[in-house]
């Protein structure tokens, strides 16, 4: 499967992450740690994707 996120860098070290089914997500890149803010609908290997944008160590945040 192709990869079906779509990736947006926005200002800050904000990044928003566009999945399969239009969910987004944003990626949020501190000093130190980075935050993923919502992990979409499980197409495709988000991990992968997020690993590939920061080096930083990455806490998960759901807001539903």
């Amino acid at each position: 499967m192709k990869n079906p996120y779509k990736i947006e860098p926005l200002p800050n070290g904000v990044t928003r992450i566009t999945g399969y089914t239009d969910e987004i997500m944003y990626l949020v890149c501190g000093e130190k740690k980075a935050a993923l803010v919502d992990t979409g609908t499980g197409v495709g290997n988000l991990r992968d994707v997020v690993q590939g944008l920061t080096d930083l160590p990455v806490e998960i945040l759901l807001t539903h």
